[in-house]
């Protein structure tokens, strides 16, 4: 996964250039992480290995499967209970796309195994289960 290696070698140089100006990587207390907005990512959650490519917020995919939502009765009701309009943006109807066309998604979510979030999400496990090699 080429973006973890890049959170990971951005986190070692990170800390080498803390360490070169004399502190000590327990003096770290905490780190934040920026999002890509609502870039979707899908893994299997007892491998951990990515199912599809990231798919950016700003992509449209999903626009027929809106579409069919935006046609179902109470679908104006949404706005008012959610805050948002049904559209390709969030992470949801990337989702349901991934559901239906890419046969490896399906059959992780058919056997319980798919993990699904934004691209923070997978960074915040993937950094946490490797925990104890930063500290």
């Amino acid at each position: 996964m080429e973006l973890v290696s890049s959170v990971n070698q951005c986190i070692e140089e990170a800390v080498k250039l803390f360490k070169r100006q004399g502190y000590s990587r327990n003096a770290i207390k905490a780190v934040g992480i920026t999002n890509q907005r609502e870039t979707t990512v899908v893994w299997d959650k007892e491998t951990g290995e990515p199912l599809y490519n990231a798919i950016v917020w700003t992509d449209t995919r999903s626009a027929a499967i809106i579409k069919e939502l935006k046609a179902k009765p109470g679908a104006d009701k949404l706005t008012p209970k959610c805050g948002l309009p049904l559209s390709t943006y969030p992470s949801g109807a990337k989702l349901m796309w991934l559901l239906q066309h890419e046969p490896k998604v399906k059959e992780a979510y058919e056997k319980g195994r798919l993990a699904f979030g934004m691209l923070k999400l997978l960074f915040i496990v993937i950094l946490v289960s490797q925990l104890t090699f930063f500290l």
